[in-house]
């Protein structure tokens, strides 16, 4: 934890020193300039902390094995356990026609 604390605090430091410079050869007055570097890095800082607070940890399941999937009495669909989730894939575009003749040599 430390050394992420240090690494972000000498990131902020360079960037600050940067983005100041900048501000100064972008004609800003050198009184405005530190407000630059200040708007992007904590804009930064926030969108990172933000970032991190909506991010849930998922649940997996610890078994080895998928859940079995079992009828109901009086039904006639299977009964599919939460612990398994159905995902579909995006089908896939099959491009060997097309890049075929890329390939080709002649």
């Amino acid at each position: 934890m430390t050394a992420t604390v240090a690494l972000a605090a000498g990131a902020f430091l360079l960037s600050f020193v940067a983005l100041r410079d900048l501000a100064v050869l972008a004609g800003i007055t050198p009184t405005l300039a530190p407000v630059l570097p200040l708007v992007i890095d904590l804009a930064v800082a926030v969108a990172t902390i933000a970032l991190v607070a909506v991010m849930k940890p998922t649940r997996r399941s610890r078994s080895a094995t998928p859940a079995a999937t079992t009828t109901a009495p009086g039904t006639a669909s299977p009964a599919v356990s939460s612990a398994t989730p159905a995902r579909a894939l995006p089908a896939r575009r099959d491009d060997s026609a097309a890049t075929a003749p890329l390939l080709r040599r002649g």
